[in-house]
């Protein structure tokens, strides 16, 4: 029996998003592209706000903040388009996914930021990518960190920027990376969260702008 979601209009929600064992999900660029395309589509409908993504071969993240909207009705747009994109391109039939995506409320700052710092940190076990996660392309690390710009329009950018306690965007953008940076070894969002509760917090904000 599956559990209930925890759902209120004040969420921000964690998303994951998993493919059938037999196949990766995202087998090429076209594939990866055209699922950010559908996210960006519909939180356009439904103004949602996109805080942070990583799209990977075998799964995605998706930080976002609906705004009110039921996420389910907005996942299941999102998914049920790629899964028909996906079994005509492939020419196959049958689940794309891996079962219901997987959600988790964020309700806290520090949760937020060791949110984004993990899923920023997704490409660090792809070696062309390894101390240089900012440049994986399906990611929206690079974004933050102004290497790249944002044709989708996709990105929600004000939120994160602004738990930096900088009024300069280029201050602003350096200390989420360095935070993203400083927490690359952490294999879980738990510890990245006990590190920050546990004077991380204090210590990352109280350097100097």
């Amino acid at each position: 029996m599956r559990k209930n979601r925890k759902k209120s209009p004040e969420y921000k929600y964690h998303i994951r998003v998993r493919g059938i064992k037999e196949v990766p999900l995202f087998r090429d660029e076209e594939d990866k592209s055209k699922y950010l395309a559908l996210i960006c589509k519909y939180k356009k409908i439904h103004k949602c706000r996109i805080l942070s993504y990583c799209i990977m071969d075998t799964h995605g993240h998706i930080f976002i903040d609906p705004r009110g909207y039921d996420i389910s009705k907005f996942m299941q747009k999102v998914n049920l388009c790629y899964s028909q994109y996906y079994n005509k391109k492939y020419d196959r039939a049958g689940p794309v996914f891996r079962g219901r995506f997987d959600s988790d409320p964020v309700c806290s700052y520090s949760y937020c930021l060791a949110l984004t710092a993990y899923i920023h940190n997704n490409p660090k076990d792809i070696e062309k990518y390894k101390g240089r996660e900012e440049y994986f392309y399906y990611s929206s690390y690079g974004l933050y960190a102004g290497i790249r710009n944002d044709e989708l329009e996709i990105l929600y950018k004000d939120y994160m920027l602004g738990l930096m306690l900088c009024k300069d965007i280029d201050k602003a953008r350096k200390k989420l990376m360095h935070l993203t940076k400083k927490q690359n070894i952490s294999n879980s969002i738990k510890n990245i969260i006990e590190c920050l509760q546990t004077g991380e917090m204090r210590i990352f904000y109280e350097q100097s702008e």
